[in-house]
């Protein structure tokens, strides 16, 4: 089995389709698995498409991260103000956007004066939508690799299966310099931009002075590989394994 594992898409579908043609990827392989490691949209202003991309693909799997269940949340809680929050900080502005097919100049107005009905066109709109981000899972793990969002519980003497929290899964910022060396797998992750990772280890004198690139980065059993994909020349980054 090759796996090929993605994250941070952000809604940008141009990269996400040139990253996955340059991996080899094939959709319908039964020896290729493409696991999508959270976070396909926001910020990028063309969720839908990336979303009815890899919803599509038989042979993946789907992973929780932090800015899916932002989304939930505007389902089940639209007037909350965690979701105003990120409609107006993180990025959900623009996801809806792309949901409801509202132009990015209408969308405020909809969003201040319709909110309940904006929530119920976009899931008329997308019926599987919703299903997908009740039935993500909180993590993915094979023989050799674990793959998760953000983090993982790295606690000694406990099982990590057990003790993460849906918080270190989707959110922990922290998790760099946590100490995973019991751990023998590689633990694969996105969530923090690998610029700001690289230059973390900078300095730190751990890894050595060099461009603050967007490939992956690996420090001890773990990789990082969220490309940036969101900002000015940021990319999906492909990481692959075999088993």
């Amino acid at each position: 089995m090759r796996y090929f594992v993605i994250s941070d898409v952000h809604g940008n579908i141009d990269a996400l389709q040139t990253a996955l043609n340059a991996s080899g990827f094939e959709r319908g392989n039964t020896d290729h698995l493409l696991i999508c490691n959270g976070d396909m949209f926001d910020r990028g202003f063309d969720s839908k498409a990336v979303f009815e991309l890899v919803n599509s693909i038989p042979n993946a799997i789907h992973i929780r991260g932090n800015h899916d269940t932002m989304l939930l949340e505007f389902f089940t809680d639209p007037g909350s103000p965690g979701v105003e929050f990120n409609y107006n900080e993180n990025g959900l502005r623009a996801t809806l956007a792309s949901f409801a097919d509202i132009p990015n100049n209408d969308i405020d107005m909809v969003w201040t004066k319709k909110r309940d009905m904006l929530r119920d066109k976009v899931i008329a709109m997308n019926p599987p939508l919703y299903k997908y981000l009740h039935d993500l899972k909180d993590f993915y793990e094979t023989k050799t690799h674990i793959i998760a969002h953000a983090g993982i519980d790295p606690t000694k003497g406990v099982d990590w299966r057990e003790t993460s929290t849906l918080q270190q899964l989707t959110w922990d910022r922290d998790f760099l310099f946590k100490d995973t060396s019991h751990i023998e797998k590689i633990i694969v992750v996105g969530h923090t931009c690998v610029d700001s990772i690289r230059k973390e280890l900078m300095d730190k004198g751990l890894l050595e002075i060099g461009l603050y690139d967007r490939r992956p980065v690996v420090y001890q059993n773990k990789v990082y590989i969220d490309g940036c994909s969101y900002r000015s020349n940021g990319q999906v980054n492909v990481y692959e394994f075999e088993e």
